[in-house]
């Protein structure tokens, strides 16, 4: 079924596995990219850099770089295909349905098995929604779209003054439901945010 009018901007599933060391040379993913090559015929590689600050300053910051190779589709940009040592991902900004996305995150995990060594082993799978509402009435019809005990703060906007205003208000629950670990987060960020 396709979502009609949803505010659905991007659908993203990530698999986390052990470290592939073959993922970093091109031999390596060569026939991982040839699986792939006809529904996204482009790798781009890309730096990713990855920061941690310890909680005691005078511990040293440590900063990781690795290589995203990317696969996209020059005719079609709404899909990407994601690979680095630790994960392969797939997104879109051009949702339309479960089982179309499904299929094609099938077609990823296909290739993926081609990678020499294929990984044999998972940490974590995660998919995620993003959805965006925006415009200047958009406080006015946020109840239409979720529910008053999820809104928490944001309803609190509408009784400040003329010249006060919620600039930004995230909020974060955690479930675990059946086994499955669910983290939703949700609020009101301001433009480029």
């Amino acid at each position: 079924m396709a979502l009609a009018d949803a505010p659905l901007v991007k659908v993203l599933v990530q698999l986390r596995f052990p470290t592939i060391a073959a993922v970093e040379t091109n031999r390596g993913i060569a026939s991982f990219q040839a699986a792939l090559s006809e529904r996204y015929p482009v790798m781009r590689d890309e730096q990713e850099f990855e920061v941690a600050i310890a909680a005691n300053a005078a511990a040293p910051m440590k900063l990781n770089a690795s290589v995203v190779r990317r696969f996209t589709n020059p005719g079609d940009p709404s899909w990407t295909v994601s690979l680095t040592p630790a994960f392969v991902a797939l997104e879109t900004s051009r949702y339309t349905n479960r089982a179309d996305f499904v299929g094609r995150w099938r077609e990823v995990l296909t290739a993926l098995t081609e990678v020499e060594p294929a990984p044999r082993y998972y940490n974590r799978l995660g998919v995620r929604y993003m959805n965006r509402l925006v415009g200047a009435d958009v406080n006015e019809h946020l109840t239409d779209f979720v529910h008053d005990e999820i809104l928490g703060v944001t309803v609190l906007a509408d009784q400040l003054g003329e010249s006060d205003e919620l600039v930004a208000a995230v909020t974060q629950a955690n479930f675990k439901v059946n086994g499955v670990h669910l983290v939703a987060r949700w609020g009101k960020v301001p433009p480029g945010g």
